[in-house]
């Protein structure tokens, strides 16, 4: 039966009870509300949660961009469900920011993986996630109304470079409509500084290592990385027709806990570790500038302290690793062997991504912590974790019902691929 306290203050809700894991609450306006077990309930949309882990302290003041303490801030993030999103949701919220994520959960991996991902902002009075499309007019018209947003950190995009070459005009609707929404939304509702996730992927395969952003960028060998190039663009030209300040940020290969499974750490972990074939495509020395996900949203969190009228940053790591190499580190992490198929070069794959970081460093105060090993070590270790505790889940959730019913899913993804 549903909790009383539901029905009283929020009136319109639908609401399914998942075991004894959640209680997920599906709202006509989309807003989500999600309760932990043993009774704890987190609630969104104008009333108080009362067993948010956030103190009082914590949610008075945050750090911006290591430059001391400052009010808390309003932040819309989009793609707020997914890799790299949650975990910018996270430590905005740690910092004493309020966070409004928005995501469509699209099916493109599991409900189950995102609803993972939100997991710790869930317990925050000061986080509430909306369902919906950035591509929505309404909707944006409606969240940017009920809220005054101090910065936006748009990740929400379609993602994948090799999906992009058999479905280019989806992404085209997706990345370059979506982003376009969303500048619109600033520029109506006065929002002053957007930070937009982009790629490294815009470099194209012609591009001088390391790669700078002065670099032209104008060969991009996907339709994945043109849309982001596009996205560049439309941010500058946001920037010089209204005065918004944009930070568009060049993510290189992002992995650590949370990575989409089909993105090449996760899935190579996942195959090396059941003792399957691992598909490598070329010969195995093309090289990755990998960036651990911590990192990136350190980076990010930066750029939202430090607008600086219009700028293009790089994030990655100044090292690159052969992917050969990655495949054996993350064997001889799992302590399993190694089988290797090697197949043709694939489209749209470019034999090196490699960033210069020295404007992040110098403006942003950037410096990435986690070297590869080290990064592989904490995926692995995360891998295992999330594995033992889905077989220990698994006979009470094969029972329970769907969490909630997504009657009219979208097409978007929601967050960047690198």
């Amino acid at each position: 039966m549903e909790p009383r306290e539901s029905k009283e203050r929020v009136a319109t809700a639908n609401s399914v009870r998942c075991s004894d894991e959640l209680t997920v609450t599906y709202r006509r306006k989309r807003v989500f509300s999600l309760a932990a077990k043993r009774n704890r309930r987190v609630a969104f949309g104008g009333f108080q949660a009362p067993n948010s882990r956030s103190g009082p302290a914590e949610r008075a003041t945050g750090v911006s961009g290591g430059q001391g303490k400052m009010a808390a801030r309003r932040i819309l993030v989009t793609g707020a469900a997914g890799f790299i999103g949650s975990h910018v949701a996270e430590a905005l919220l740690k910092r004493g920011d309020h966070v409004v994520g928005l995501d469509n959960f699209d099916d493109f991996y599991s409900f189950a993986t995102k609803q993972r991902n939100i997991m710790r902002c869930m317990s925050s009075e000061n986080y509430e996630l909306i369902h919906g499309d950035i591509r929505d007019p309404r909707l944006l018209a409606d969240v940017f109304s009920r809220h005054k947003f101090d910065a936006i950190v748009h990740l929400a995009a379609r993602a994948g470079v090799r999906p992009s070459i058999t479905e280019p005009a989806l992404y085209d609707d997706v990345n370059v409509v979506g982003t376009t929404r969303i500048l619109q939304a600033a520029q109506v509702h006065g929002v002053p500084h957007v930070v937009f996730g982009s790629s490294s992927s815009v470099y194209g395969a012609t591009s001088v290592p390391p790669f700078r952003e002065t670099d032209v960028a104008d060969r991009p060998s996907s339709p994945y990385a043109a849309t982001k190039r596009a996205n560049e663009l439309a941010c500058y030209a946001h920037h010089h027709l209204y005065g918004t300040t944009i930070s568009c940020l060049r993510f290189f290969t992002v992995y650590g806990p949370r990575q989409r499974p089909e993105m090449a750490i996760h899935k190579f972990t996942r195959l090396i570790d059941k003792g399957e074939q691992v598909t490598l495509y070329g010969n195995g020395t093309t090289r990755r500038d990998y960036t651990y996900v911590e990192d990136i949203a350190e980076g990010i969190i930066s750029a939202v302290g430090n607008p600086n009228g219009y700028r293009i940053y790089n994030l990655g790591t100044t090292d690159t690793t052969a992917l050969l190499d990655l495949v054996g580190m993350i064997a001889s992490r799992l302590e399993k062997p190694l089988l290797v198929i090697h197949r043709d070069d694939q489209p749209g794959d470019v034999p090196m991504t490699h960033a210069d970081i020295s404007l992040a460093a110098n403006e942003l105060g950037y410096a990435p912590k986690v070297d590869i090993r080290e990064g592989v070590d904490r995926f692995v270790s995360w891998y295992r974790s999330v594995n033992r505790s889905a077989d220990s889940l698994a006979p009470r959730l094969a029972h329970a019902p769907s969490m909630i019913d997504l009657t009219h899913p979208s097409e978007s993804v929601s967050e960047v691929a690198v």
